[in-house]
Order: C-alpha cells, then structure tokens, then sequence
C-alpha cells in the first residue's frame, strides 16, 4: 500500500479563507499548487483579495489570477499578480500551458512584507492593460506598491486565487 498524499485544501474559519498545497504526486508535474477559480468568464476585471498572513519560513507565491483558461497541470492559461515571500518582490506574469512567462516590460518590484499585518491586492485588466498594486489595509487610497503591462494573449477567463510553493 502506498502512503497518501496530502491534497490541496480550501477552508473557511471565522471568515478567514485558507488555501494550503500539498506536495505534488508527480515531480514530473512541478512544484504543488492550489488554485481557487470562480465560475464566471470576463474579459474586463477587477479582482482583490485581503492577504492577513502567510508562512515567512517558506517561499511561497501567493496570487490573483485573471482570464485564467483551460485550467489543469501542465495547460493553464492566463495571467498571476502576486507576492514571492521569502524573496521579496511582486511580479505579473503570464500563465502559458502553465508556466511562467515574462510580459514586454514589467520588471518584478522588490517589496517586504509583514507576516500577519494586512494588505489589500488588487489585480485590474482593461483590454491588453493589465494593473496590478497593493495597499497596506491601513490606508487604501494609497498603493505602496504597483505594476503594469499590456498583454493581448490572453482574452478572457475566469479569476481566482492562487498558491504554491517554490
């Protein structure tokens, strides 16, 4: 008998979500991951999620995901903003069979943030210009941080959360 395999979680606890990942079941498939989609397809979007804590001894992204397609190991299309903790910097990149690519001009952003104090990510797309920034909960008219870039490969999807392990 084989040992089983931690699986990817989702839990909701005093209004807190969790997204955790398991290891992968394949080293052939990469690292573990867990992405939470919702159902709906957009071409324009607006999306944000409240990041309140993370694991700081691990390097872990941690990101919103947008005109995400075909959605499964090795074949997910779309586009990530997000947070690389324990390397410290914000990066927008594009998902292709579900790697990463670079976007012409956008350069990853070095950032520290603070394990258990809040930020807002936001992750906005208007045709090919796609803006990603991020606000400290304290004050949210302000961004600390922001990128941008235009990207047309990507039309449409669905959008979500994403986390995974480097």
């Amino acid at each position: 008998t084989g040992s089983a395999v931690p699986q990817n979680t989702w839990t909701v606890t005093g209004g807190k979500y969790r997204l955790q990942s398991g290891p992968t079941p394949s080293p052939a498939l990469g690292q573990g991951r867990v992405l939470s989609l919702r159902s709906e397809v957009y071409s324009n979007f607006h999306i944000a999620v409240d990041v309140l804590d993370w694991d700081a001894s691990k390097t872990n992204a941690i990101a919103l995901c947008a005109r995400i397609g075909t959605p499964g190991p090795t074949t997910t299309k779309g586009y990530l903003f997000g947070y690389i903790s324990g390397e410290n910097y914000l990066d927008l990149v594009r998902l292709q069979n579900e790697g990463t690519r670079g976007i012409p001009d956008v350069v990853k952003v070095p950032i520290v943030l603070t394990p258990g104090h809040g930020y807002r990510f936001t992750f906005t797309g208007k045709g090919p210009q796609l803006v990603g920034r991020v606000y400290d909960l304290a004050d949210l008219t302000n961004p600390i941080a922001e990128m941008a870039g235009s990207d047309g490969v990507n039309e449409d999807g669905v959008s979500g959360l994403a986390v995974f392990p480097l």
